[in-house]
């Protein structure tokens, strides 16, 4: 149980640290409807082997993301938005996004960690 807690511990601390990032991209993402650049979150990811823990930041889309007859989350079309299709000239978001924060993710990533080891007898 102490695991579990010290896991969700270290994910809470990755996402917090990434948290910029997804605003960032956000922020860049091209606006039409607004609904590419709600779809920017971090999530854990599912399928990793054993013993390894790392968090997803990027658009979101998939099942449960439905308002009505349209997509409340887009993330399933933010590649043609980054890279462009035959019709129309990509739009750069994702990676000047990464590029431009990561800096800043592993400063606080660092301060994160620091707080979970602080604490690490109460997880």
């Amino acid at each position: 149980m102490i695991l579990k807690f010290r896991e969700r511990a270290l994910i809470a601390a990755m996402k917090n640290a990434a948290q910029p990032m997804a605003d960032r991209m956000a922020a860049l993402a091209p606006v039409r409807t607004g609904q590419l650049s709600r779809s920017y979150a971090s999530s854990k990811l599912k399928k990793v082997p054993p013993g390894i823990l790392g968090i997803r930041v990027g658009a979101v889309s998939g099942l449960g993301v439905f308002e009505g007859d349209t997509f409340g989350k887009a993330g399933w079309r933010d590649h043609w938005a980054e890279l462009g299709t035959v019709n129309h000239p990509g739009k750069p978001h994702v990676q000047p996004a990464i590029k431009q924060t990561i800096g800043a993710y592993r400063i606080q990533l660092r301060k994160n960690l620091a707080g979970i080891l602080k604490n690490l007898n109460r997880i």
